[in-house]
């Protein structure tokens, strides 16, 4: 072969591969950015996330579709964390044990202290 067929050959198949590899994580991983304050480190809520469920005490609400839930603590001001669900699954926050779970089993990497007596709220972003 000439030197330029080998590098059309060799680019054709980097394509092929990247190609490949871009749609199986489109297709088969639930991935949606968590925004940070580059200043502070903490978790920013997105100005497109949807109010679900709020009040003070255990909070729980079904995903209607895939997306990112936010914990959001009214009365700090603040928001604690966010995780990736599935549509389907039943988020759920015990502020006096300092829980966060889908579907009965703990959220992994969670180890905010939530405030019992402050006001939560969960909020959505839909993956799209």
């Amino acid at each position: 072969m000439r030197p330029t067929t080998n590098i059309i050959v060799l680019l054709a198949a980097m394509l092929y591969v990247a190609g490949t590899t871009a749609g199986c994580r489109a297709k088969g991983e639930l991935f949606i950015p968590e925004r940070r304050d580059p200043a502070t480190g903490q978790v920013q809520l997105p100005k497109g996330a949807e109010y679900v469920a709020g009040g003070r005490g255990e909070l729980s609400w079904k995903l209607p579709e895939d997306g990112r839930v936010y914990v959001h603590d009214v009365t700090a001001e603040r928001t604690l964390f966010s995780t990736m669900a599935r549509g389907g699954q039943r988020f759920a926050i015990v502020p006096a044990e300092d829980r966060a779970s889908l579907d009965g089993e703990d959220v992994q990497g969670v180890a905010i202290a939530m405030q019992t007596r402050n006001e939560h709220r969960i909020y959505f972003q839909r993956k799209q």
